[in-house]
């Protein structure tokens, strides 16, 4: 599959899945748009990483995907960069906190809505409409197998990627009848950094 010509944001793409998939996508010619958590040493050398892959067109735009109005502006400098917006946007950033629902922290319950749901949410919203405007537009969310099950200490986890399944058939289907496809996809146990932390 030839992607050159086409933009690609990844949220999360600094670690993980996030960046096993900006890495795919730079081998099919896109150009990138990288955002995610990270010390400005690791995030230079991932943009100066990708800068080589993707033949100069990769770029970091800082974001707090806890914060609608960071989210907001990181779309309003992308459209800066590109002013047709994105064509490939990959909601993928994702955090976890294992406790039983009575002990469940507000304040924890309100991150983890607001990194994977609200602000997949917002990105769809705001890149959508030049999505139908060219006819072309991918949007792929990162849901869980978690989002399908769950597991006890988990069940504010599988209600943010259950949501994500949701959001993504309603899309899908609204975005059809213009040529934008909206798909998640529901990967099973990875070992990242991220679990590593969750589990030690």
């Amino acid at each position: 599959m030839d992607l050159s010509g086409k933009v690609a944001l990844v949220t999360g793409s600094t670690s993980g899945i996030g960046l096993g998939i900006a890495r795919s996508l730079a081998k099919k010619g896109c150009a990138l748009i990288l955002t995610g958590l990270g010390d400005q040493t690791t995030i230079d050398e991932l943009v100066k990483e990708f800068k080589v892959s993707c033949n100069g067109n990769a770029s970091f735009v800082p974001c707090d995907l806890r914060s609608r109005d960071s989210v907001h502006q990181m779309c309003k400098e992308i459209f800066k960069l590109h002013h047709n917006g994105v064509d490939i946007l990959v909601n993928n950033a994702g955090i976890n906190h294992i406790s039983p629902i009575d002990e469940y922290p507000d304040e924890k319950w309100d991150v983890m809505i607001s990194i994977m749901l609200t602000s997949p949410f917002d990105l769809i919203k705001y890149f959508i409409p030049s999505m139908k405007q060219k006819g072309w537009g991918r949007i792929i969310n990162i849901s869980s197998m978690m989002g399908l099950i769950s597991q006890p200490g988990k069940a504010v986890y599988s209600a943010a990627k259950s949501g994500i399944i949701g959001l993504s058939r309603g899309v899908a289907l609204e975005g059809a009848p213009f040529g934008v496809t909206c798909n998640a996809i529901c990967p099973g146990f990875a070992y990242t950094a991220g679990i590593y932390l969750t589990l030690f």
